[in-house]
């Protein structure tokens, strides 16, 4: 899975209105966590079923087919902003299609990433959070459309291929933006299998169970993203 990258209090502001679905990982730490498709509503969907990590062979090459959230991720997202931007993220959601290789023998192993991850938030910015993360003075409909080609040029994650589209508008005295980025992203991690439990940039628990492999994944705060792989 795309590994999770952490941000800074100052990202937590400007970046993590791009890179939350990074913060919620990249490079397979980033399983789909998505009932929503297209532009429609953003719908993640949530985990029903409770994980038991029991370990197993991780080796071969594995296709993504599922994945799920445990815990609330705009609350997790919110959680890394500051006080002034605490409900600046009202809806997320990601989803990542590709595939996993894990290849070679120990201490050797690595993890081979080829994924899109193509991730969706709704952000509503308040005048207070403009001035703190954007420098903006006055929160207007001029102010609003600056807030949109700033968050349009920050670049993700500059080790991927990645298209960011956003549409903000003023509604009220907030400025309410939509987000979409399509990262294609790939990757290879020596990790370290030990028991029921992966590391590499983060450690992770895994269950193989004949042709399936789970893994359960921290997105942030307490929230996870538990993935369901199928061997090829």
């Amino acid at each position: 899975m795309p590994r999770m990258k952490k941000i800074s209090r100052r990202q937590g502001q400007l970046q993590s209105i791009v890179q939350w679905m990074l913060a919620v990982s990249l490079a397979f730490g980033q399983f789909a966590c998505g009932g929503s498709d297209g532009d429609g509503p953003i719908m993640p969907t949530l985990c029903t079923d409770a994980f038991t990590a029991c370990g197993g062979d991780p080796l071969g090459m594995w296709s993504i087919s599922s994945s799920c959230l445990d815990g609330d991720l705009v609350a997790g997202l919110n959680s890394t902003h500051s006080a002034a931007c605490a409900s600046q993220t009202t809806a997320a959601d990601v989803k990542v299609t590709g595939s996993l290789n894990y290849m070679g023998a120990a201490p050797d192993t690595l993890a081979v990433y080829n994924a899109t991850v193509t991730s969706r938030s709704t952000e509503s910015i308040s005048p207070a959070c403009a001035t703190e993360a954007f420098q903006i003075a006055t929160l207007d409909a001029a102010a609003c459309t600056q807030i949109q080609t700033t968050i349009k040029n920050i670049d993700p994650d500059p080790m991927t291929i990645g298209e960011t589209t956003v549409s903000c508008s003023l509604v009220g005295a907030n400025c309410d933006c939509s987000i979409k980025i399509a990262d294609v992203q790939m990757a290879q991690n020596f990790v370290t299998v030990t028991g029921s439990s992966i590391a590499e940039s983060d450690t992770y628990d895994f269950c193989v169970s004949g042709t399936t492999m789970t893994q359960k994944r921290m997105a942030g705060g307490n929230v996870s993203v538990v993935g369901k792989l199928e061997k090829k």
